[in-house]
């Protein structure tokens, strides 16, 4: 069995979903931006689903729109956490949601189809995301749900005008 580092402190406690623990930390000084790895405590509590600790570190002052590490920002990890209540309180507090993974030129809709929620979908829609953006291979979000087997999100970016580019099938 291989061993597995995972984060201590603040990031494992966010991870966690341990909020008490998460403001007793910064209570007595812990740094709310440290990083481990590239990922900061907002980003663990937020990619794990942790709606309470999410909230917690925002009202604490979680920057939600810091530069991407690893090719992640903090609501990309919200959105691939896949939790609309969450992926809410970024949108609530001004979250770039046309930002994009600087490497792979991911977008936010396109990691909502990537894990098959039509309600992140739906609300990034209705906030004007250009639903035929593409990424650095050319695949559109259309192109991530089919891929990745959600019927829903595909029937729900059809009906929203969503198409698909060949372009990414030509890609090396």
């Amino acid at each position: 069995m291989a061993w597995v580092e995972k984060p201590r402190g603040l990031l494992g406690f966010s991870a966690a979903g341990d909020t008490a623990a998460v403001l007793l930390l910064l209570d007595r000084g812990c740094d709310i931006e440290q990083s481990w790895r590239g990922s900061t405590a907002l980003m663990e509590a937020s990619a794990h689903g942790h709606p309470s600790t999410v909230r917690a570190l925002l009202d604490r002052g979680a920057n939600i729109n810091p530069a991407p590490r690893w090719n992640w920002d903090s609501f990309a990890c919200a959105v691939a956490g896949g939790s609309p209540e969450i992926v809410q309180m970024f949108l609530e507090r001004g979250a770039d949601i046309n930002s994009k993974d600087p490497e792979h030129e991911v977008s936010s809709l396109m990691r909502a189809a990537q894990v098959g929620s039509c309600e992140i979908a739906l609300m990034l829609l209705e906030r004007g995301v250009d639903i035929n953006e593409c990424d650095s291979e050319g695949r559109t979000a259309l192109t991530y749900a089919r891929e990745y087997h959600h019927p829903d999100v595909v029937d729900l970016l059809v009906q929203r005008g969503g198409v698909e580019t060949e372009d990414w099938l030509d890609v090396p």
